[in-house]
């Protein structure tokens, strides 16, 4: 598209992204950013990196240890947690409007390390909402939960405040899974997608809704996935690199053209909101006889009829007056 762009790209961009659910987006809402057409349509939460960029990359590759941290790094990440609050509030955030990040998916060697910087963070100011994506990624799968555990048992209760980690870590690990369950401002969990091939594209279809589901079932409020739009080379190319393009649109001249996963996402959050709606009604036993069933298999699909009858057969509600 360059150096020609339509005007209104943004706008098509951000839409389409809040109809399929999504709320968090990357950066500050400065003007003209997506971010900030995002903020004035709604459901907009903003997120950044809460210390300086050295310790991001340093914290990613293993280099920070909690035993080496001294007075120095302390103050500096002090420093720059409060340059950054100071900014939110120039632009007229609370912070429920905003979450920190440290560094991207923390396993066994650098989790120590992000725990006892988030610490620092929380004691510059306790109120930054502290973002954690766990993957433990062990070539196949997550890691065992006798590596998981032990990584995150000393601060990941205490100070984490967005959790969300890698689908792997929910299966099989008893020890962690309280963990990543305990109460918190956001409870989630994300998954990784790819472009697939054609015999494997009702098995993703399935598995991006799926996403919704399974925070429902647990009673969690959010989930994600890597990534949205990453593509490692072009993007209509799925041959061009050594990896396969983590993408799940293609670019557009006006806007991102969808995919089946795409619009997947898309029927996740539209069920999650029918689950919703049934617990706002006060239909529990409804509600928990469609999560027992999408427990036992039963396909999404499927569910949805079943939460759209109990919805549209539910008495009316009459407004009582106070006495």
């Amino acid at each position: 598209m360059f150096p020609f762009v339509f005007s209104d790209r943004v706008q098509r961009e951000v839409d389409y992204k809040q109809s399929l659910g999504i709320n968090v987006w990357d950066g500050l809402p400065t003007p003209g950013s997506d971010a900030d057409v995002a903020r004035k349509r709604g459901q907009a939460i903003f997120q950044f990196f809460i210390v300086p960029p050295e310790y991001v990359n340093n914290g990613y590759n293993n280099r920070i240890k909690p035993q080496d941290l001294t007075a120095k790094d302390e103050a500096a990440i002090t420093e720059y947690v409060r340059a950054m609050v100071k900014q939110t509030q120039a632009l007229g955030l609370t912070y429920d409007d905003w979450q920190g990040e440290l560094w991207d998916e923390p396993g066994p060697n650098n989790a120590p390390g992000l725990g006892a910087v988030a610490r620092i963070v929380k004691k510059a100011d306790p109120k930054v909402r502290i973002f954690v994506n766990p993957s433990f990624w062990a070539g196949q799968g997550a890691a065992a939960d006798e590596i998981v555990y032990p990584a995150l048992a000393a601060w990941y209760r205490e100070v984490v405040d967005v959790s969300v980690p890698f689908e792997g870590l929910l299966l099989d690990h008893p020890k962690s899974y309280p963990l990543f369950d305990a109460p918190r401002a956001v409870r989630a969990l994300y998954t990784v997608t790819t472009h697939v091939t054609k015999g494997e594209q009702a098995q993703h279809m399935e598995r991006h809704r799926r996403l919704a589901w399974e925070a429902a079932r647990r009673g969690w409020n959010g989930w994600g996935f890597f990534a949205y739009y990453r593509p490692e080379a072009n993007p209509w190319n799925d041959f061009d690199a050594s990896y396969p393009d983590y993408a799940m649109v293609y670019p557009g001249t006006r806007g991102p053209i969808p995919t089946r996963q795409s619009e997947s996402v898309r029927e996740g959050w539209e069920d999650y909101r029918l689950l919703a709606l049934l617990q706002e009604r006060g239909m529990k036993s409804e509600l928990t006889a469609i999560l027992k069933a999408y427990a036992a298999g039963e396909a999404p699909q499927k569910l949805r009829l079943r939460a759209l009858h109990a919805a549209s057969t539910a008495p009316a509600k009459t407004a009582g007056k106070k006495k």
